[in-house]
């Protein structure tokens, strides 16, 4: 069940998505800066390039460094590249499977 749900387009700028709970739902195509989906204890982030991009999403970083940071719950799906520390901080996160390929020659860190 989505409470809220909010979908923009563009660049989303630091800390998208922070502090998220269930029921809540948000979508960017476009990009984000750093920090998104900080302090997440629920809900769905979802960003992804415009349709029309003339790029491959798996060679763009569509999200900033520190993604994920002291998040313990929620779910965020990215559809290109990650900076760096990604998931840093969420070592509470447990029964979580994070994964995440190619993340700018940085380790995810949980």
């Amino acid at each position: 069940m989505c409470d809220f749900a909010l979908g923009v387009q563009g660049s989303a700028g630091q800390s998208f998505g922070c502090f998220m709970v269930s029921g809540m739902k948000t979508r960017v195509v476009g990009e984000a800066n750093d920090y998104v989906g900080k302090g997440m204890a629920g809900g769905d982030i979802s960003i992804l390039p415009p349709a029309d991009s003339a790029f491959d999403p798996q060679d763009a970083s569509l999200v900033g460094n520190t993604c994920l940071y002291g998040a313990t719950g929620g779910r965020l799906f990215v559809n290109g590249k990650a900076g760096k520390s990604f998931a840093a901080g969420c070592a509470s996160c447990t029964g979580r499977c994070m994964m995440y390929w190619d993340v700018h020659d940085q380790d995810v860190r949980l």
